[in-house]
């Protein structure tokens, strides 16, 4: 309170004049100027102090020196108040750079404008010089001003031509946008050409796809896809006979799924060597419901001849094993109608079958057949006669000679064999009739 008192108003303004911090009572020398509402101190001068103001300010502005104009005087509240008006740069601190401080310092007591004595005929020097100080004043705010005019019009025209440049670089960038837009409206060309070509392409493939569907469907052949890493790629509906697969089984490995295959547990060892080797294999594979499939394990390889994965297809025999099934009970019929001993042969030299004659003769029953081959059955000096007589009749010949066969019992016989190659549909086999050979005396 004792500061209020006994310091001068002050008020604390930027360079442009906007008020920051007003000290003590400055309602003698600003007001509130008529208008928009604004804190420049310059618009708040009142009459007799707004020219001196501001070319005080400006100065300290330009100087960053304190500027001080003594004996001014302005009227408020119907009298006349001389003070004295200092401006001086805030120069501590770098929060408060670019901040000036105006102070209104009172030069005496207010006088009352009824009270003042009129002018006496000495005060004409006074009155001169008060003139001549406030032309002086006005002088200095006109070159001031002059000053700044010709600061900002230099600014103006350094603006002006950085305008007249930037609009020169934003011509060319139309320019450019223009000839860019004309580019892409010319690939948005190709792109609706090729998205018509692209649309196309799918179409027919969407339309091969649901061929293959199709004919995969219609052909009732179980075929499964597999990658490298055996996992599932796609499968026919004919294949979930054989494989228990459903749709959410793509992307799973085989060897997860159940199979209804019997017997057959090496499907994924013939999966991988295939894989590893590249050559296809087939095997005769049964399932739980009792039909037979050809299985066809081959590797997958697309039109650039790399191999992706594999594939498995399975033909349904059921039909033909069960025509195999009829041939060969037929087949045995007539071996056992035939009034001598009868041996069949594959042409790979395994024993098929013997007929009731033929097991008696050498001692075997019918539970030996599926173990023997036909070299078990000769002495071994009549080995080589056997691979030849078998050999001929697998040419189309009927080779006839005396062979010395092994029975069970270890003890031997020597019987003319006769051999003839029949042929049954895709199936062959060597038949071998049995005499007993004249002067053989019998078993040994």
């Amino acid at each position: 309170a004792l500061l209020g008192q006994h310091s001068p108003a002050a008020v604390v303004v930027s360079a442009e004049g906007e008020a920051l911090y007003v000290h003590g009572r400055t309602g003698l020398y600003l007001e509130p100027a008529q208008g928009e509402a604004s804190l420049n101190v310059l618009r708040m001068a009142r009459d007799g102090l707004r020219l001196e103001l501001t070319t005080a300010l400006r100065r300290c502005a330009a100087t960053q020196e304190e500027v001080a104009q003594r004996g001014l005087s302005v009227r408020a509240n119907g009298g006349a108040h001389t003070f004295n008006l200092i401006v001086r740069p805030l120069l501590t601190g770098r929060q408060v750079a670019g901040l000036y401080m105006i102070v209104f310092e009172p030069a005496q007591a207010p006088v009352r404008s009824e009270e003042l004595p009129p002018p006496a005929s000495g005060d004409k020097d006074q009155r001169i010089t008060n003139l001549e100080r406030e032309l002086r004043s006005k002088e200095e705010y006109l070159q001031t001003t002059i000053e700044e005019l010709e600061t900002s019009n230099e600014e103006l025209t350094s603006t002006n031509e950085e305008l007249q440049s930037a609009n020169e670089e934003l011509q060319s960038t139309n320019e450019e946008l223009e000839t860019s837009k004309e580019e892409l409206q010319s690939v948005n060309e190709e792109l609706l050409t090729v998205n018509m070509e692209l649309q196309k392409k799918i179409e027919e493939l969407s339309l091969v796809n649901n061929d293959l569907n199709n004919l995969l469907a219609s052909t009732g052949i179980g075929t499964v896809f597999v990658d490298h890493l055996l996992r599932i790629q796609r499968f026919t509906p004919a294949a979930t006979d054989i494989i228990n697969l459903i749709q959410t089984d793509i992307g799973r490995p085989v060897a997860h799924i159940v199979s209804n295959l019997v017997g057959y547990t090496d499907l994924i060892k013939d999966l991988t060597e295939v894989l590893d080797t590249l050559v296809p294999r087939e095997r005769e594979v049964q399932v739980r419901n009792g039909k037979w499939y050809q299985m066809r394990i081959q590797p997958y390889r697309t039109l650039e001849n790399v191999i992706e994965g594999g594939v498995l297809t399975f033909v349904d025999l059921t039909a033909r094993m069960r025509i195999l099934a009829t041939l060969e009970e037929a087949q045995r019929a007539r071996v056992e109608s035939i009034d001598e001993p009868v041996i069949v042969l594959s042409l790979a030299g395994r024993v098929l079958e013997l007929n009731r004659r033929a097991l008696d003769l050498l001692g075997y029953d019918e539970r030996d057949v599926p173990q023997l081959k036909a070299t078990y059955l000769v002495a071994d000096e009549s080995v080589r006669a056997l691979l030849d007589a078998l050999e001929l009749a697998e040419q189309g010949g009927k080779p006839a000679m005396p062979i010395a066969f092994r029975r069970k019992d270890a003890g031997r016989v020597l019987l003319d064999a006769r051999f003839a190659r029949i042929d049954s549909g895709t199936n062959s086999a060597i038949f071998v009739v049995l005499h007993q050979s004249e002067g053989s005396g019998g078993a040994e």
